[in-house]
């Protein structure tokens, strides 16, 4: 059985990486795919559907973009969106550069379950979140808070 088979998933950072092999794979499981990212994936599929915007403006600006998928009923959140701010001693962070990674990959993850209607919700995180790695303090701190 495949459960992914005409299943709607939505899908944070779905253009790079792991994000766009979770999509592939979900394409070719015949799922109908909503990605949110940054930059296009370059995925050509009449079961795909992406929107470009900067999850970090999810508050204001972005919103406008998302209101035609209000109505949708998904049945996975898919929250694969996150940055890591670069290897650095912790005091050599900026507060802003503290601010920005913690915001996208905890609070837009959050508050993306808050915008629409889920079945099901997935974190994709990272084995940094069960360990603190030298020089990737705001990363780990960051990706800890997921482990459930």
């Amino acid at each position: 059985m495949n459960f992914y088979r005409n299943k709607k998933i939505l899908i944070t950072g779905g253009s790079k990486g792991i994000g766009k092999e979770i999509v592939e794979m979900l394409l070719r499981s015949n799922a109908k795919v909503y990605s949110i990212s940054r930059t296009t994936s370059g995925i050509k599929n009449v079961r795909f559907t992406e929107i470009l915007m900067d999850l970090t403006d999810i508050k204001t600006k972005s919103l406008d973009l998302l209101k035609d998928w209000k109505e949708i009923e998904f049945d996975v959140l898919i929250n694969n969106v996150g940055s890591n701010p670069g290897m650095k001693k912790f005091e050599e962070h900026s507060m802003e550069d503290i601010e920005k990674h913690l915001f996208l990959n905890v609070t837009v993850n959050l508050f993306t379950m808050k915008l629409f209607k889920f079945k099901k919700v997935v974190f994709i995180n990272s084995v940094l979140s069960m360990t603190g790695v030298p020089l990737n303090s705001i990363y780990c701190a960051s990706k800890h808070l997921f482990l459930l």
